[in-house]
């Protein structure tokens, strides 16, 4: 059964990013795409980590790695929670949800930081997170305060 979670995003933090190359070849691009997820159980955080390459044949042009964290709902954090207690369940459609909204922020961290290179015609295209093979989080619960 799929849970409904509320949730906010709480930060937005960019790990890496750099243009690697002052101007765009000629030959076709290609866009390498990463997707992790963490968590932090005391401040009830699932953490979201996009990253992107832009290539050129085998060359990297532009590499971008985003993390964003959202704060689940104290109450719905309870609900992720197994019967016995001792695990968590971060259903897929939440994880996808939000990658989608990591993903978004990619797009306009992309197009802030790109702005006035050559790289600023480079839109992150339609992404279906639906196929990027995303399964249930599993998270043992056994931290100690």
């Amino acid at each position: 059964m799929e849970k409904n979670v509320k949730f906010r995003m709480s930060q937005i933090n960019l790990k890496q990013f750099a243009i690697l190359s002052e101007r765009i070849p000629d030959n076709p691009l290609n866009m390498n795409t990463q997707i992790k997820f963490g968590c932090d159980i005391n401040h009830h955080i699932i953490v979201c980590d996009f990253s992107l390459e832009l290539l050129s044949d085998d060359s990297k042009l532009l590499i971008c790695e985003l993390e964003c964290a959202f704060e689940i709902e104290a109450n719905d954090w309870e609900q992720l929670k197994n019967k016995d207690g001792n695990k968590m369940i971060v259903q897929r459609n939440i994880l996808e949800y939000i990658s989608v909204q990591t993903i978004g922020t990619m797009r306009g961290v992309l197009y802030t930081k790109t702005e006035k290179t050559p790289y600023s015609i480079f839109i992150i295209p339609p992404i279906n997170v639906s196929a990027m093979n995303i399964e249930d989080m599993e998270i043992d619960i056994n931290v100690v305060d």
